[in-house]
């Protein structure tokens, strides 16, 4: 009752109070447990399983080292172009989802959604600088400070990068299945450099550290004998950079390919490549890394250790 008797009537109403979702919090990629060549590799009807390549058979573990399944929620239909970024070590790519691809950040439990991209693509990496570059078509892009991007359960949330502007566009030489980044000098100075093995022996290349003045290439392979004829054809689908060297496997099985960078020439659009391990055919697939870690590869041609 109030001050001279009077009651109060009761009232009820009702106040739907929203509350934010808690982060979804996305782990290191363990590079120390796992320091060699990973790929990412599909099964149809099952998800994408992350795996291991021995150096010594050439065979990618089993059991992976931890899978995603396409029934997880949301329900995916595919995971390519993926690179582990040597700023927060945490593994990336592009995630399919019917009708939209997303740039994702993700681990063994969890995958987060930073931002819708034009379309799905196959090449794709991390450079030094924690930049996210990838190829779709004949159509480099790139999206600057991917670890600091927040991520989001729901793909619904994530920031519209589907209107991005592509920094250049190569020259036709075959279809690239994935690439890889380096700094290196390749005649005009150190910049940062996106390569892929095509599937008709040639490398493709941009420079894009200069987004006003992106360069590209297309430039021959061939191997120290000066032939081409060893070189698989069709898809090289993994590619990895480590300590300033580029490796590149194919799907066929043929093994991996070093470019070795120092051969390579711009004004006569050749290079030198050689055969550094084996590895299974895969299909479906693509390459990852931790850039600081060791990665057991010869100097020279020889029996891998």
């Amino acid at each position: 009752s109030g001050p001279d008797g009077a009651l109060y009537q009761p009232v009820e109403e009702e106040i739907e109070i929203s509350c934010p979702a808690p982060p979804v919090e996305v782990a290191p990629f363990d590079c120390g447990e796992y320091p060699a060549l990973i790929q990412v590799i599909g099964e149809t009807g099952v998800g994408f399983h992350i795996k291991e390549l021995s150096l010594n058979t050439g065979e990618y573990t089993e059991p992976p080292i931890y899978s995603i399944l396409f029934d997880r929620t949301p329900a995916f239909t595919g995971l390519n172009a993926v690179g582990i970024n040597p700023i927060d070590k945490t593994a990336y790519g592009l995630m399919s989802i019917p009708g939209s691809a997303y740039l994702v950040r993700f681990d063994k439990d969890n995958v987060v959604f930073l931002a819708r991209v034009p379309e799905q693509s196959a090449a794709g990496d991390v450079d030094d600088e924690g930049t996210f570059v990838w190829e779709q078509g004949f159509n480099l892009y790139a999206i600057d400070g991917i670890a600091e991007m927040e991520g989001f359960a729901s793909p619904d949330d994530a920031e519209d990068l589907s209107e991005i502007k592509s920094l250049a566009t190569r020259p036709p030489g075959g279809g690239i299945s994935d690439i890889a980044t380096v700094k290196a000098d390749l005649g005009d100075g150190e910049g940062s450099y996106v390569m892929g093995v095509t599937n008709q022996r040639k490398l493709g290349i941009y420079r894009y550290d200069d987004p006003t003045a992106t360069d590209v290439w297309a430039v021959d392979l061939f191997e120290t004998d000066g032939s081409n004829d060893g070189i698989p054809t069709g898809a090289f689908g993994a590619a990895w950079s480590n300590d300033g060297r580029v490796y590149f496997a194919a799907n066929s099985g043929g093994g991996v390919y070093e470019v070795l960078i120092d051969t390579i020439d711009l004004d006569k659009h050749t290079a030198e490549i050689r055969h550094v391990a084996s590895s299974e055919a895969t299909a479906w697939n693509d390459g990852m890394n931790c850039p600081d870690s060791p990665v057991c590869i010869p100097d020279t041609f020889g029996s891998v250790y």
